[in-house]
């Protein structure tokens, strides 16, 4: 009865050790690059690799798990040896891509991915740029991987090739039946990661701001499916090219540049530090100053505006968080399809404002009650280099928790005190988690005052008090006078106003800068020209007296050359283009427009030839990463 699960176990112990060998053949053979790491973060490596780990055994434990039902009803040998070949055949797979990417990661310094594959399509290529020890050392780590594998295998099978105990048929079929029932219930569940909101992802080995080991961490064959799975969708060349390249580059280039010598500082210090509130789905209708048509929903931030300097009409990038920490962080505006983060081997070729930072003597922090590994933003915010960060198991354990994580009451307050400690100037981000379904919050609720969005609305209420929490803190600690606040959302939400998804509504969010360190005369002001989520790296880095050029896609809205508004955003398979001269939504699947609002043809001839060649430019530089 139970010698189907003790093969699988048994199985399963096979390929765990078989993947650690080959982690400890690509330490040793980058063993230069492991100096100065300390024994327990090297083997934290092992550690932390498990639940990626468990996810590819339970992939290759599918078919096994089939074979080893047959073997056991029919009681044949044959699919034992059936198991036996796939198996080998699988050490074999498994072995070329853990020796692939030993030689890749000399040359490019990131795993084997969909990008390396396709450059597999072009032998010539290869073949001219290959050198001899890249052959030598694909091919004898292939073998003394595999062999390793092989040797292995055998030792804990071939050896021990137990029979199959014997049962009426009736009987066997119920365990057959009830087997691959439970045994396939709980490899789906190691596939998916466990029972958790969020399914694995890269960010679930990640553990180091030392990114060799979190590369080592990450399962080699999971990674390299994971990649090709999220780029299959894509082609071979950009879908979204209306222009020869050439041209589109001009245009967008033409669009977004801006000339140098407009700077305008409405700080009094070139070196505040700067506290970064990442606001979940905090839309621009929550807040009276950015176009709350109910009022009383966040009463502090609302106060806070009187105070602090406004950005009234600002528009999300994307639609989910990992869309905007690759906007706020690296200006990396939203793709239509997928999203940058979720690929490692991509977003490593983006700017991040932290490394900018971190080169001016700025410590930096990033902390979030829920699980980083969301949108695998975890794995991007160790990548980049942040000094501290802290997710929802960093926290103290008795801190109350809802279904997301850490409430937003315990995490503000924690983050106050914590921030204090950190030397100055620093760079802290705070993400919270109440304003993210399903909206559970330790609060009695608000009145009754719209009955379809009031979970939503009670969260942001719930969300604005912890700001206040937050603040209350903050002003009793020395370093409050010389620090920037900014309040800021990761993506807008549908809100009471029922905005459709595509409308330029629908990605409209607050955005705030506060602190003494404003100017007097700006204190209160309103920046009220179109301005997106992107543009806040570059109009920051400006304030700072820092160099932005390495972020294309921003701009610094406060220049006094900022003279063509604009906010680009996308949806699923779709566009969004707007300007004060107009808008328009661009459905791909559709190839049709589905709105359009302009003065006059020309004016839309020009504006929809803007819009479509920034996206054409941008997913050419996300295919080229």
């Amino acid at each position: 009865m139970f010698w189907i699960p003790l093969k699988l176990i048994r199985l399963f112990i096979f390929w765990l050790l078989f993947f650690a060998t080959g982690r400890l053949v690509f330490a040793a053979y980058y063993f230069s690059k492991f100096k100065g790491v300390s024994t327990l973060d090297f083997l934290s490596i092992f550690y932390h690799a498990i639940k990626l780990d468990t996810s590819a055994i339970s992939y290759l434990l599918v078919i096994p798990l089939v074979l080893f039902i047959a073997a056991w009803f029919i009681n044949s040998k044959l699919f034992l040896r059936i198991n036996h070949l796939y198996t080998y055949l699988m050490i074999l797979v498994v072995s070329i891509i853990t020796a692939g990417e030993i030689t890749l990661y000399a040359e490019w310094g990131t795993k084997l991915d969909y990008k390396a594959v396709i450059h597999l399509a072009h032998p010539s290529e290869v073949f001219a740029t290959a050198t001899p020890e890249h052959y030598f050392t694909t091919i004898f780590g292939w073998i003394i991987i595999g062999s390793i594998g092989f040797i292995l295998f055998h030792f804990l099978f071939k050896r021990n090739e137990s029979q199959p105990e014997n049962f009426p048929v009736f009987k066997k079929i119920l365990i057959s039946i009830s087997t691959f029932l439970i045994t396939g219930f709980l490899l789906g569940m190691g596939i998916r990661g466990g029972l958790m909101a969020i399914p694995i992802n890269q960010s679930d080995a990640y553990f180091s701001t030392n990114n060799i080991l979190n590369l080592v961490a990450v399962n080699p064959s999971w990674n390299l499916v994971h990649s090709i799975t999220e780029n299959t969708r894509m082609y071979d060349h950009n879908p979204y090219e209306i222009l020869p390249q050439k041209d589109a580059e001009a245009l967008v280039k033409s669009h977004m540049q801006i000339q140098q010598d407009g700077r305008q500082s409405i700080l009094t210090t070139t070196k505040p530090n700067v506290v970064v509130l990442i606001m979940e789905s905090w839309s621009a209708d929550l807040v009276e100053a950015t176009g709350a048509t109910i009022k009383g929903i966040t009463p502090v931030v609302d106060g806070l505006a009187k105070d602090g300097f406004t950005f009234t009409n600002c528009y999300a990038s994307g639609e989910r968080s990992e869309q905007g920490m690759a906007a706020i962080f690296s200006a990396f505006p939203a793709q239509t399809v997928t999203s940058i983060l979720t690929q490692p081997s991509k977003f490593q070729k983006l700017p991040c404002i932290n490394t900018n930072l971190q080169k001016a003597g700025y410590y930096t922090s990033y902390y979030f009650g829920g699980q980083l590994s969301y949108g695998n933003i975890k794995s991007y915010i160790l990548y980049n280099g942040f000094n501290k960060v802290m997710d929802g198991v960093d926290f103290p354990s008795s801190y109350p928790r809802g279904k997301l994580g850490i409430h937003d009451e315990f995490t503000s307050q924690y983050f106050a005190d914590d921030i204090g400690k950190q030397k100055s100037p620093f760079f802290s981000c705070l993400f919270s988690v109440s304003t993210h379904a399903p909206f559970d919050m330790p609060i009695k609720k608000m009145k009754n005052i719209c009955v379809d969005e009031n979970p939503y609305l009670n969260s942001a209420n719930y969300a604005d008090s912890c700001i206040g929490l937050f603040f209350k803190k903050a002003r009793k600690e020395k370093w409050y006078a010389n620090t920037l606040f900014v309040i800021i959302a990761d993506h807008a939400h549908p809100s009471y106003r029922k905005w459709n998804f595509n409308r330029p509504g629908s990605h409209k969010i607050s955005m705030l800068f506060y602190g003494d360190v404003i100017k007097p005369e700006y204190r209160g002001k309103t920046f009220d020209k179109i301005c997106s989520q992107t543009d806040f790296t570059a109009t920051l880095l400006s304030q700072l007296n820092l160099d932005a050029t390495d972020f294309e896609w921003s701009r610094d809205v406060l220049s006094a050359n900022y003279k063509q508004p604009s906010a680009f955003y996308t949806f699923v398979e779709g566009m969004g283009w707007y300007t004060p001269q107009g808008h328009f939504l661009y459905e791909y699947r559709l190839k049709d427009f589905l709105e359009k609002e302009y003065a006059n043809p020309e004016m839309e001839k020009r504006e929809i030839q803007i819009g479509k060649s920034y996206n054409q430019v941008l997913f050419g530089r996300y295919l080229g990463y």
